[in-house]
């Protein structure tokens, strides 16, 4: 799947283009010259090249050595940034971060199994400092977006065996699609500080803020 996520991250679909620059305003608001953002699922570091010059630190973790060794060539020559080829769920952290995200509907990926999706967020938000955001991106479920996903995985030559309900059965695994109400199921068994944001056509943002704590 590497090469298919490079060749979709380098040549874009319009869609994809329009997803990526919301996305992008969306979390440069966020962070600010003194934070130090985590971004979980970095693939070959497209967030990270947005963010790295406006904080402190970035830190980027992915599961897959190619995927990592791509982020180092992309992101060469930016000094605070630290790349980790590492599964998220048995990583610890020296510090909590101002910002932790993952996106490209990576938690809707065959790299994390439904019943590990509820526990991924929930390792996200314990990373994140009180006040802090996490991030996560979840393409739609929509009839918009289930027919752009046959356009998008035929584009980067992935052939699609099968569309059903919320799945695309591809050759390189199933991916998961989310309606509202899936995210809503997510986010309310953690938080009660959060929002749902209608982001594209194609890609809902589910922005948690974690509670500070009272003394």
């Amino acid at each position: 799947y590497f090469n298919h996520y490079l060749q979709a991250s380098a040549q874009p679909l319009p869609q994809m283009q329009e997803y990526f620059l919301r996305e992008r305003e969306y979390l440069l608001e966020l962070v600010a010259p003194q934070e130090a953002i985590l971004d979980v699922g970095c693939g070959s570091g497209r967030n990270i090249k947005d963010l790295a010059p406006h904080v402190r630190l970035a830190v980027g973790v992915d599961s897959d050595a190619e995927m990592i060794e791509a982020a180092r060539v992309h992101l060469a020559g930016l000094h605070n940034v630290e790349l980790y080829n590492e599964d998220f769920f048995a990583m610890t952290f020296p510090e909590q971060f101002d910002l932790t995200l993952c996106t490209y509907n990576t938690i809707g990926s065959p790299f994390i199994h439904a019943f590990k999706r509820e526990a991924f967020v929930r390792k996200m938000m314990e990373t994140t400092k009180p006040g802090g955001n996490v991030i996560i991106t979840f393409w739609k479920q929509d009839t918009t977006g289930m027919e752009f996903s046959k356009m998008y995985f035929s584009s980067i030559g992935v052939p699609v065996l099968k569309v059903e309900k919320a799945h695309v059965e591809t050759t390189e695994g199933i991916f998961r699609r989310f309606s509202r109400e899936d995210i809503e199921i997510i986010a309310k068994q953690l938080s009660s500080s959060y929002s749902i944001v209608d982001l594209t056509d194609i890609f809902f943002l589910l922005d948690i803020t974690i509670e500070k704590r009272h003394q």
